[in-house]
């Protein structure tokens, strides 16, 4: 796992952050599923994402992450992206969402 990255979005936004994943994927090869997880990291527990973000786009070799006002608290975020040929790769992003 990678973290690629560390945002901070204020509880009332509506924004969305693109997984790339064409750097570990030959040009052929495209993703065909995506799951995303949110954990914690206040506590270390699981935060479901319906309650999250509630939707993700797979593009080509992209991922597209949806956070639709997110309850204030910092988190990770994890997608496991599958591609046509068999290959599965995570990639993790932070998240710091507060009111200010």
């Amino acid at each position: 796992m990678a973290i690629i990255g560390k945002f901070t979005q204020q509880p009332s936004e509506t924004l969305d952050y693109d997984m790339d994943f064409s750097e570990f994927l030959p040009i052929d090869d495209t993703i065909t599923s995506a799951t995303v997880k949110v954990q914690s990291l206040a506590d270390g527990s699981e935060v479901p994402y319906s309650g999250f973000g509630r939707s993700f786009a797979v593009q080509h070799q992209r991922v597209k992450v949806w956070c639709i006002k997110p309850l204030v608290g910092r988190y990770k975020i994890t997608v496991l992206a599958v591609t046509s040929d068999g290959r599965a790769k995570e990639n993790e992003f932070t998240m710091t969402v507060k009111d200010d």
